[in-house]
């Protein structure tokens, strides 16, 4: 889809193969764009689906688009999975149950689906992601995915992770787009005040050369976490 790389940016987190052979083993995270019409019935839903132990182990959040350019997509839905394995197994559990037909009927005509993007997480610094209420994300196309990890590495060890960052990368649906670099904090203020901090820094300007010729940038997107379920 033309817009994915835009829908996308929502999301708040970051990671990229460092060690090939931890390939299999990384995290998986499903993203899904969405132009709600009706946000408190589209929570409404999703409380509802999550009292079902169809979906039990699962990890979900709902992003609000604060800034992110001409994207279509009021929200981003984030859905997080150890592995390709343990995606398969709730997904096929979930689309069998009475709850999940329950949930399509009661979003029908309140939220429409307008792109997904598959992602496997690559490495991440920091903590705290699971309660920061906002984030970042940033598309981009890297050309020698190794050479950028360390080099992300070796910037985020530099000046800290103040807040939670993660790497990324496509595995499909990208448009283009081969890696996201996903920042969250506790606040939009924080957010910032953390990104002023890190572009003035001596490793921000390392890394930037480091990076310059492998990375181009696409898009930058903000959003504030509206809920997550867990069961």
């Amino acid at each position: 889809m033309r817009n994915m790389k835009r829908i996308l940016l929502g999301m708040c987190s970051a990671a990229i193969a460092i060690s090939s052979s931890l390939a299999n083993a990384d995290p998986v995270e499903a993203v899904y764009g969405f132009h709600v019409k009706d946000p408190a019935a589209f929570v409404s839903a999703f409380d509802k689906l999550f009292e079902s132990d169809s979906v039990k182990g699962g990890r979900v959040s709902l992003w609000a688009a604060e800034f992110d350019g001409s994207s279509p997509a009021t929200h981003v839905l984030t859905v997080d999975f150890d592995t390709f394995q343990a995606m398969d197994e709730a997904n096929a559990r979930r689309r069998s149950s009475d709850a999940w037909q329950a949930y399509l009927k009661a979003t029908d005509g309140v939220a429409d689906l307008t792109g997904s993007v598959l992602l496997i997480q690559r490495g991440s610094w920091g903590d705290g992601s699971a309660q920061h209420g906002a984030g970042a994300a940033f598309s981009m196309t890297v050309q020698d995915p190794a050479r950028y990890a360390a080099a992300f590495d070796k910037m985020a060890k530099a000046y800290g992770a103040k807040g939670a960052m993660r790497l990324l990368e496509v595995r499909a649906g990208g448009e283009g787009v081969t890696h996201f670099i996903l920042v969250s904090a506790p606040t939009l203020a924080e957010l910032n005040s953390y990104f002023d901090g890190l572009f003035a820094s001596d490793a921000y300007r390392t890394f930037a050369g480091e990076v310059g010729s492998i990375r181009k940038l696409h898009t930058v997107n903000m959003y504030r976490r509206v809920k997550s379920w867990q069961r």
